[in-house]
């Protein structure tokens, strides 16, 4: 509950952060970062004779793939093999800054590849061809690393390679919708985080059950910036103190501004008629300078003085220790709202 209240008192600053998060991405994935496209065209290996394995074949066109990719230098291609027992997909993946650049590139890839391929074994055949019967030197034992070593009399004329081009792109990567959630995420944890740091920095006083426990014998009253409630506070401590009220000093914490609270004080004694009329001092703030410690020793009564979200918790409590010290008759303590 506490975390909630201090967002809804920080909202400016928490909304800042989320906003600045959000248009940052924003920008950054629609204007820094380009846009991706990704096409995929695939191609089909196979042998019926079964004189060549499909993983043979997939190994080959591969190769030819990764060949045209170093040759492209500037387009993303990738290749993965899917499953089959007599048939196996080669699928090629390409990755450019516009789709009909991914769809070329994609469909070029794959004929590159399988025309590759296809000559690769067709050269295989030939030179198995001219081996004599019964003569393995050609094939067996072979310097060509992608060559399983096969018996002389299987051919390598049945390797087909199918080729199926790619017919449009699709949007790859996050994308300025994507960017911009992702910003607007990070917007709210970077929010959150500054939010709770702050609290743990300097804990802030959010209500009044975070003075209560601090104060036995004074009552803790909430009245608004420009006095609004002081009327009971009034009452508070006119009943309050046994001999009649003079002088009360106002001592403010930190940030508390005293002046409207002191003329609605003052006000308020005018209109119960009190006779004489009490004199409402509004002292520096203690945190700030002890020059009020006269003015709190010659007072009747002194309301303390503490700013909501402005003052601190560790602060109320060392100014409360030290008026205590000084003997001073704390008559009420005024959360400012």
């Amino acid at each position: 509950m506490e975390l909630l209240a201090a967002a809804k008192h920080y909202w400016k600053m928490c909304t800042a952060i989320v906003v600045t998060c959000t248009l940052a991405a924003a920008c950054v994935f629609g204007f820094v970062l380009k846009p991706q496209y990704e096409a995929t065209s695939s191609i089909i290996v196979m042998d019926p004779s079964g004189s060549v394995s499909t993983t043979t074949l997939t190994t080959v066109v591969s190769d030819c793939v990764a060949q045209y990719g170093s040759a492209e230098g500037d387009s993303s291609i990738a290749s993965s093999v899917g499953t089959g027992a007599k048939s196996q997909t080669v699928f090629i993946t390409v990755e450019e800054s516009s789709p009909e650049g991914a769809v070329r590139v994609a469909n070029q890839a794959a004929q590159y590849a399988a025309e590759g391929a296809q000559d690769y074994f067709a050269s295989l055949e030939e030179r198995r061809q001219k081996v004599p019967a019964g003569d393995n030197n050609v094939v067996d034992g072979s310097d060509d690393p992608l060559l399983i070593q096969q018996q002389s009399e299987r051919s390598y004329a049945f390797c087909d390679f199918i080729v199926k081009d790619a017919t449009g792109a699709s949007a790859a990567g996050v994308g300025v919708a994507k960017g911009t959630a992702i910003g607007f995420l990070l917007g709210f944890c970077v929010a959150l985080c500054a939010l709770v740091a702050r609290l743990i920095r300097r804990t802030p006083v959010a209500s009044k059950s975070s003075l209560e426990g601090m104060v036995v014998c004074a009552p803790v009253l909430q009245v608004a910036e420009n006095g609004d409630g002081s009327d009971r506070l009034w009452a508070m401590l006119e009943f309050g103190v046994d001999a009649s009220i003079s002088s009360v000093a106002l001592l403010p914490v930190d940030k508390a501004n005293t002046e409207p609270l002191s003329n609605v004080l003052a006000a308020a004694a005018r209109i119960d008629r009190q006779v004489p009329t009490p004199t409402f001092v509004a002292c520096p703030a203690w945190c700030q300078s002890s020059a009020g410690a006269v003015s709190l020793h010659d007072a009747d009564t002194t309301v303390v003085c503490v700013k909501r979200w402005g003052d601190s918790v560790r602060d109320v409590a060392a100014t409360l220790n030290e008026l205590s010290y000084m003997k001073v008759s704390v008559g009420a303590i005024a959360l400012i709202d």
